[in-house]
């Protein structure tokens, strides 16, 4: 088995964060992932919905594409539509699926009869509906240079344009948490979105990325982008109107898509296949597995204890997600939680400088650093005995060689003969 340094430094800091009640062994084996099974479509799998036993593909110049997968491993291709346009994003609610088709249309399907899907009419969008999700009676659609548009599907069969909000980008993809719109909005990043009254939404936040925002999953108070060529960031929503990037980790090949479940991300990868990103602490994800498909991995949905993913011209693939959390409770030879030491980091966030304060139970040896995400070691503060009690360390923000670091999320890990601790610290100069 092959692990990453990378991977494994991300996973050996994991083990150290305080508020994790104890340091997992955590499987990072490629097996996290297993394939399961396939079905082919004629035309280009751009995106999946899953609604019970089946899968709703949108399958580009062939229209949607509706396959049963009561058995993930033998799926079966039982109905089609086709459209007047391009198949491009697809949303399920209950007997209805709404596509929409890369023209100026949104498709409404009934789906009743999964085997006989029939196309019930069009709505007319303002620019180019892409990506689509739906929340209680609304269907949200990113709609490209128009930004997000509010659909009313009170009336299943009937949608209405309800409202909508130009985004200062192009409206890829959407998702909804609570009363908020998540729109991954191209090379204008992640904009944040009010609902509350989904017939006035209005922008309310938003966080540059560093390359194109192509998707977005949100999860408790944290969003999940995907960005073009570089993986997946990582961005604070706790303060809607200031989200925060506070993380991220590169992926093996160009991240298309995303799902959430439970403790772990899934990215479709482009031509890298399902990568498995752990995200435990958000602030600190960790690739942990992957498994590769015979195309271009784009949209992705889990549904149960399996990822669905529209693999353009291979089709659906179906993946077993068997990633676990934690296997022990073992630290590692001797080691223990952080057991009698208390870690505190003033100011922080901070710059230049800052003070690192413990308090030890006993007098002992200790060793105290400062580490970047990746595992790499900044800075030694101290490794020498101290008395029981109070103690600090200041660090300037500096590495071994004197030299001036980035701004960014640091980690200060203190270790002694018999426990282990670490306080994320983030320099913003």
């Amino acid at each position: 088995m092959k692990i990453s340094i990378a991977t494994f430094a991300a996973a050996f800091l994991l083990c150290t964060i305080p508020f994790s009640s104890v340091c997992a062994q955590l499987d990072l084996a490629q097996s996290c992932l297993q394939w399961v099974g396939a079905m082919d479509t004629p035309g280009r799998a751009m995106d999946v919905a899953v609604a019970g036993n089946y899968a709703y593909m949108a399958d580009r110049e062939s229209g949607l594409q509706v396959i049963d997968i009561s058995t993930p491993g033998s799926p079966a291709l039982v109905g089609a539509v086709t459209l007047p346009d391009y198949a491009w994003g697809v949303a399920v609610k209950g007997n209805y699926a709404y596509v929409t088709d890369r023209g100026d249309d949104l498709q409404v399907i009934d789906i009743s009869v999964p085997e006989i899907p029939v196309l019930m009419g069009a709505v007319g969008m303002p620019s180019s509906a892409h990506g689509l999700t739906v929340a209680g009676n609304y269907l949200y659609v990113a709609d490209h240079s128009s930004g997000l548009q509010v659909m009313d599907i009170s009336v299943p069969e009937s949608p209405a344009l309800a409202g909508g909000v130009d985004t200062p980008g192009f409206a890829g993809r959407v998702t909804v948490a609570a009363n908020y719109a998540y729109v991954a909005d191209g090379n204008s990043g992640l904009q944040v979105i009010d609902i509350s009254v989904p017939e006035s939404p209005a922008i309310v936040g938003s966080v540059d990325t560093p390359a194109f925002a192509r998707d977005v999953a949100v999860a408790g108070n944290y969003a999940y982008v995907i960005i073009a060529d570089s993986g997946l960031l990582v961005i604070d929503l706790s303060a809607p109107a200031s989200p925060e990037i506070v993380g991220a980790v590169d992926t093996p090949g160009a991240a298309a898509g995303i799902a959430i479940a439970g403790n772990y991300a899934y990215v479709s990868d482009g031509l890298s296949g399902l990568q498995a990103v752990y995200i435990l602490v958000p602030e600190l994800p960790a690739l942990v597995g992957g498994v590769d498909t015979p195309d271009y991995a784009g949209g992705v949905v889990v549904a149960g204890n399996n990822a669905y993913v529209a693999d353009n011209l291979s089709g659906l693939h179906i993946v077993r997600q068997e990633c676990n959390d934690v296997t022990s409770v073992e630290d590692g030879p001797g080691l223990i939680p952080s057991a009698g030491i208390h870690l505190a980091a003033y100011p922080n966030p901070f710059n230049p400088r800052t003070t690192i304060a413990f308090s030890l139970e006993r007098a002992e040896r200790i060793n105290v650093g400062v580490y970047e995400l990746t595992g790499k070691r900044v800075a030694i503060l101290a490794d020498q005995a101290f008395t029981a009690g109070e103690h600090s360390l200041p660090w300037n923000g500096r590495d071994v060689t004197g030299r001036s670091v980035s701004s960014g999320i640091y980690l200060v890990r203190l270790e002694t003969a018999s426990a282990v601790t670490s306080q994320k610290i983030m320099l913003v100069r």
